[in-house]
């Protein structure tokens, strides 16, 4: 087992086995701790590392490492859209918490995803705007429009709404028949 440093929190590298094969799971202490008491929990992580590891190349993305790209992006939506500074903490964060699940993702690799994620999505969004139809059976349509839709206002006051984050990332302003 080897320790490694990054933002104040210690993860480390260990084996996880099931007799025949292994993986080195990269998590901090209090993963590693969850993970030696819940037996169920084990077996995910260990099935989860065992699939990556033989079915990507390293700093590839998979469908399950961008739907985690999208939450992560979700859970620090508003310290993402800050200002360059944060966006830049924030995707170092990302690239820890992708790390915890095995993925050794480069920054440079993660802004290149959400950028081209952020770039479908608005390809997708003009043409429903255009034509009134657009291509809806994206794999990540339905999570990225539940986080950059304009039609959705921030319930919380002072908070940065969908909407002024979708201008702000795609540039331009969405017209959305739901709004007065």
């Amino acid at each position: 087992m080897s320790e490694a440093e990054g933002d104040g929190e210690v993860y480390q590298t260990f084996e996880l086995s099931d007799g025949c094969r292994s993986v080195t799971i990269i998590a901090s202490k209090e993963e590693e701790e969850r993970i030696q008491q819940d037996q169920e929990y084990a077996n995910e992580k260990f099935l989860l590392a065992l699939s990556e590891s033989s079915a990507v190349d390293e700093g590839d993305f998979t469908h399950n490492a961008t739907l985690l790209l999208i939450e992560c992006i979700r859970d620090r939506f508003e310290k993402f859209c800050a200002s360059r500074f944060e966006r830049n903490q924030v995707y170092r964060e990302i690239q820890e918490e992708l790390r915890s699940y095995s993925y050794n993702i480069s920054i440079e690799k993660i802004r290149n995803k959400w950028s081209n994620l952020v770039t479908t999505y608005k390809r997708i969004k003009f043409r429903q705007r255009t034509s009134g139809a657009g291509r809806r059976v994206w794999e990540y349509y339905q999570q990225l429009d539940e986080l950059l839709s304009p039609s959705c206002e921030s319930p919380v006051p002072g908070k940065i709404s969908p909407r002024s984050v979708a201008q702000l990332l795609l540039g331009e302003t969405i017209s959305c028949g739901k709004l007065p």
